[in-house]
């Protein structure tokens, strides 16, 4: 008996399968072979593929190719390059890339923001922010692309692709008919050239269908041309053929196939991204403003006119042999070389130095920040700020400068034409933490049980003993009634930090029966057995409002705190947590499952400090380790997976990202592991990316050779900066520890007996004081080399609490410290 869904190219033939259908199935098989055989197969051949190692011209190898402005909310996993602006608030780039310090990674031609580059180097016209180079490179001096030239060439290809004839076929079919059903219809790409399939749809064809399966051979291009200007929006799935299936972009069985897969949009202006999960194959719409409205994260690249997203961008480029359509070689039109015509404008340089690269902990050091007007135009209202960062305190600074605290202001008024103007900023190395090695830290969890009678929701809050507070928290689910439904029909919001320090979640069961779990939260110490604080900021907070589908939301801390106690608040609508992926320790990025109706939401972290309190003037470190732990779980199979930390650690933050289909049903902190409940029940296997964060329970001494601290100033001026201006200059310098210092200090009944460290030959004075100031003793001290010196003074018993100081020899005070006498 034929199957539903067979198809015979030939008429006759037709006939007899339909009537046998009706006869045999009914209406609804016959209908759905109908419908495959509405469109008749293409008749054009493939032409030739392009020679040479660039496919997409100058957009060849780069994961974002855009020739004008980008507004960008996530990270992009490989480089990126704007020929407008991208104003960035921190963005990550270039996670996957492989290449050395000195390859062009990160190019915006206007006005860029903060980026944290992670290989390779950036231009940035004008720099309104700082690049972090995570991976060796630099700024480069000159702009690498021509992007004029550049989308002239992508424009003339994505017009000669698109005047090219079918090579295969493009069907709206019931899913049923593809041997993957999604309970729709879907867009059927079908082509059976090794090298090269062309498709040509319209935009009706993209919108109100469930998926689009392109079905074309291992290793062959699927070039789908959208026929149609004005504004474009692609709607469902993208999936591509593996074996008797399609599979999701993610899949690694299809990773080949979905980066050799391009979407030619030759004459769109908009083009709407709403495909709710990961969107599959290169956008090359030279001409639109392409937004990525509704996605999971776009694998593959895009090359637009503008482009903005809140997701990220994964390495799925061309290959660089990968076949795309020869081009006829253009007929060369001589045009007039225009006489450019000169613009005034106001071009800033800005450069900043310090006087001494290294400075003892107590000295000061002085920068100088000079400002110049290299342009052809006035600089008006040239204003310079300094915002001198920790570990350095302001003590001076030239006029016209004021300071508040650590804030440096400086109006300088109108820079003429190669005019420049120097001001001044000195500031004293602060003292470096010292001690605290060895406390003790006692990290606990609570833990509350939950049960949701079937059909209904239920809430629980749970917070810390005191004298602590919360660092994570989950609910794990632990059963379901058998036979009511699976563990993904039990919906968890949250968990939500409240204002009080306790956790809150929201269980909604969708199943029939009783679903029972536990509300667990990690508790940290307020205090180490020496009595020094953790110190942990107020919640860090971003509200987005998301559209349906996967988004994700990043939040972080400033750098050096490390994000702990990640909380999530739905302000409406309905959304969930899917993975909760740290960013390096100052981060974590939060990727939401939104309902239909899309949701507000809250994302927050609290900024813990990586050094405590001090007692008696010493701090102490803790010790943090991040762990990653890559898991897999069988079809259909529901795993505890265990993420250990050391012998002498803590697990305190979780974290998870998974395949689509993989699902996390919470986590139990233990002792020393985490162990994460994570449930497959597709008919695949899948896997994902597990995380930890491991505190050692004691602190390790605090006292670091040295500190470097980098100070940045930037400029700004109401006049226009032309190209070429540098609106920003940073200087680092390295603390050193004092000259002199205090080892040690110990009261007896007839005196004070101290150790006094040099770090090389010095001199000074060591003084015994009352509490309240007054000068009991003194007596100098010398060292010719790096040595301890014991310094001896005679007190008068009565005086049991006493302050001693050390000098050195230009009489400021390196070190302090009360000492008592045991009674």
């Amino acid at each position: 008996m034929p199957r539903c869904g067979e198809r015979t190219v030939q008429a006759a033939a037709v006939q007899i399968m339909l009537r046998l259908l009706l006869a045999l199935t009914g209406t609804t098989c016959a209908f759905a072979l109908a419908l495959v055989l509405a469109s008749a197969p293409a008749s054009a051949v493939a032409p030739d593929c392009l020679a040479g190692s660039t496919p997409l011209g100058a957009a060849t190898g780069w994961t974002e190719f855009v020739a004008g402005d980008g507004q960008r909310g996530s990270e992009s996993e490989g480089s990126i390059a704007y020929g407008g602006n991208l104003p960035a608030g921190g963005m990550t780039v270039g996670t996957r890339l492989t290449g050395g310090p000195s390859v062009p990674t990160l190019v915006v031609a206007g006005t860029g923001g903060s980026f944290n580059l992670q290989r390779g180097s950036a231009f940035i016209g004008t720099r309104t922010g700082n690049v972090n180079f995570n991976g060796g490179g630099s700024y480069l001096a000159a702009n690498p692309i021509d992007f004029a030239a550049a989308f002239t060439d992508l424009r003339a290809r994505s017009d000669a692709w698109g005047a090219l004839a079918a090579t295969g076929t493009a069907d709206v079919v019931d899913s049923v008919t593809t041997g993957t059903a999604l309970g729709g219809n879907v867009l059927w790409l079908r082509g059976s050239d090794p090298r090269l399939n062309l498709f040509r749809v319209t935009p009706a064809q993209l919108t109100g269908i469930r998926a689009t399966f392109v079905d074309v051979p291992a290793g062959a291009t699927a070039l789908i041309t959208v026929v149609g200007a004005g504004s474009v929006t692609i709607e469902g799935e993208t999936r591509f053929r593996d074996g008797a299936t399609f599979r999701q972009p993610d899949d690694a069985p299809v990773a080949d196939r979905v980066a050799r897969t391009i979407w030619n949009l030759p004459d769109a202006t908009a083009v709407d991204l709403r495909t709710g999960s990961a969107f599959g194959g290169t956008v090359l719409a030279p001409r639109a403003a392409v937004v990525a409205s509704a996605v999971g994260h776009n694998n593959g690249q895009v090359i637009a006119a503008s482009f903005r997203s809140n997701f990220e961008t994964h390495r799925y480029e061309f290959p660089t042999a990968g076949c795309v359509p020869a081009l006829a070689p253009p007929t060369p039109t001589p045009t007039p070389t225009p006489t450019p015509t000169p613009v005034a404008e106001a071009v800033l340089t800005t450069t900043k130095v310090a006087d001494r690269s290294a400075v003892p902990a107590g000295e000061t050091v002085t920068f100088t920040i000079t400002v110049r007007n290299t342009g052809t135009a006035d600089a008006t209202d040239v204003r310079v700020a300094d915002d001198v960062p920790d570990g350095l305190t302001v003590t001076a600074v030239s006029t016209p400068c004021t300071r508040s605290a650590n804030a440096v202001r400086c109006a300088l008024g109108t820079l003429t034409p190669g005019a420049s103007r120097a001001v001044t900023v000195t500031a004293r190395a602060d003292a470096l933490p010292t001690g605290g090695a060895g406390d003790e830290l006692t990290v606990a969890k609570a833990e509350q049980h939950v049960s949701v009678a079937g059909g209904s929701t239920a809430t629980a809050t749970l917070g810390c003993a005191p004298g602590s507070f919360p660092s994570d928290a989950a609910f794990r689910l632990d059963a379901t009634d058998q036979g009511a439904g699976a563990a993904a029909d039990v919906a968890v919001l949250g968990p939500t930090l409240g204002s009080d320090g306790r956790y809150t979640v929201e269980v909604r069961n969708g199943t029939t029966g009783q679903a029972q779990g536990k509300l667990l939260v990690v508790c940290l110490p307020q205090r180490t057995t020496g009595g020094r604080a953790l110190v942990a900021s107020a919640p860090v907070e971003v509200t987005r409002t998301l559209p349906a589908g996967r988004a994700t939301v990043p939040v972080a801390c400033v750098a050096g705190r490390i994000a702990i106690a990640p909380s999530v608040r739905v302000v409406s609508g309905t959304a969930t947590v899917a993975a909760s992926v740290p960013d390096g320790l100052a981060g974590r990025v939060l990727h939401l499952d939104v309902a239909p109706a899309g949701a507000t939401v809250t994302v927050a972290v609290r900024c813990l400090s990586p050094t405590t309190t001090a007692v008696d003037g010493r701090t102490a470190t803790l010790s943090l380790r991040p762990v990653t732990q890559p898991v897999t779980v069988p079809a259909g199979a529901r795993r505890d997976v265990t993420v250990s930390c050391g012998d002498a650690e803590k697990g305190i933050v979780a974290g998870w990202r998974l395949d689509d289909g993989l699902h996390a049903l919470g986590n139990d902190p233990q002792p020393k592991v985490r162990v994460f409940r994570l449930d497959n029940p597709g008919g695949v296997e899948r896997s994902g990316t597990l995380h930890l964060l491991c505190l050692g329970v004691r602190t390790v001494d605090g006292s670091p050779a040295s500190r470097t601290v980098t100070n940045t100033a930037t400029v700004t001026t109401t006049a226009t900066a032309g190209p070429g201006s540098v609106l920003g200059d940073t200087a680092t310098v390295q603390v050193l520890p004092p000259t002199v210092g205090l080892r040690s200090a110990r009261r007896t009944a007839t005196g004070v007996t101290t150790a006094v460290r040099c770090r090389r030959a010095c001199r000074g004075r060591v003084e015994v004081r009352t509490t309240a100031g007054r000068r009991l003793a003194a007596r100098p001290f010398r060292a010719s080399r790096a040595r301890t010196v014991t310094v001896r003074l005679r007190v008068p018993g009565r005086h049991r609490t006493v302050r001693v100081v050390v000098r050195d020899v230009r009489g400021r005070t390196v070190a302090s410290r009360i000492v008592r006498r045991a009674r």
